[in-house]
């Protein structure tokens, strides 16, 4: 029977409308081919790819979860919490995002003229046409460089220029970790913190959690079995909820795989559970 055979899900996915190499028809044929039963595709600060993914996967039959993953910033801290189940036409929530897209152009700028300084000169031009015109960033940058033979691969470039303690590092546009809660809310989505691990032994993750995040990802290509485990107490000890995903960005980081860590599916339910005890429509379809 169908209901008895074991059933996956991932949970954090990039696609073209924000810094990942697929779009989000061939997000879901990988899934697909993977056999997973759930996604969700998380795209950085962008609902864009949201309405073409949501139709498609009705006709593979794979469950789709509208998703966003936004960009907070304390103590100069990046911190990432994702949104799940959002409203993908609530207008804030829309006009919000518009306007971290406009400073994300502004940064690319900033950046250029950074590492021009350093002989390496890229045509803005060239870059967003790298990102599709969706959402871009840094990844954009990176692979521009390798295009245009500066280094080797992607991660070359965050290494040398554009982590955030190289010398092409701009901010990102500011965002408080409350603020970002609120307004994934506002959107009725489900706040998740996303790979605690890299944040956890910097910042007081408690004081993250009391602003109104229900959950954080315990699965994730870069959480060890140890951080799991550690991850998955902090849950159950709090009544979190727990999510999982990839995290997967294309060829920007072969190393995230859709599907490359399996979700159980129990994730999903219980998601859904608190979607619905919310009241929040969960707009999933089989």
């Amino acid at each position: 029977m169908r209901d008895s055979i074991k059933k996956y899900a991932d949970l954090h996915i990039h696609s073209t409308y924000s810094d990942s190499s697929l779009t989000p028809r061939e997000v879901l044929k990988f899934a697909q081919m993977v056999g997973l039963s759930c996604i969700s595709i998380t795209d950085h600060d962008s609902v864009g790819g949201i309405p073409e993914a949501y139709e498609y996967a009705k006709q593979l039959e794979i469950e789709f979860i509208p998703g966003v993953e936004m960009s907070a910033i304390s103590n100069n801290i990046d911190i990432h919490i994702l949104g799940y189940f959002i409203n993908w036409r609530n207008r804030e929530f829309i006009k919000l995002l518009e306007t971290i897209q406009d400073y994300r152009l502004k940064r690319i700028r900033m950046i250029l003229e950074k590492l021009s300084k350093f002989g390496i000169n890229l045509e803005y031009e060239f870059v967003l046409s790298l990102s599709g015109k969706h959402s871009l960033g840094r990844p954009h940058v990176a692979l521009a460089m390798v295009e245009s033979g500066y280094i080797e691969k992607p991660q070359d470039a965050f290494d040398r220029y554009l982590a955030d303690d190289k010398p092409a590092f701009v901010p990102k546009y500011f965002i408080s970790p409350r603020d970002c809660v609120e307004m994934i809310k506002s959107a009725n989505g489900i706040p998740i913190l996303a790979h605690p691990v890299y944040i956890y032994q910097r910042i007081n993750i408690f004081e993250l959690l009391s602003f109104g995040i229900m959950g954080m990802e315990v699965i994730h290509t870069n959480h060890s079995r140890n951080d799991e485990n550690y991850f998955s107490r902090l849950c159950n000890d709090r009544g979190l909820l727990k999510t999982g995903g990839s995290d997967f960005h294309g060829i920007l980081n072969a190393d995230m795989l859709i599907g490359g860590k399996k979700i159980p599916y129990a994730y999903v339910e219980k998601l859904k559970e608190a979607a619905q005890e919310l009241e929040i429509s969960t707009e999933i379809k089989r």
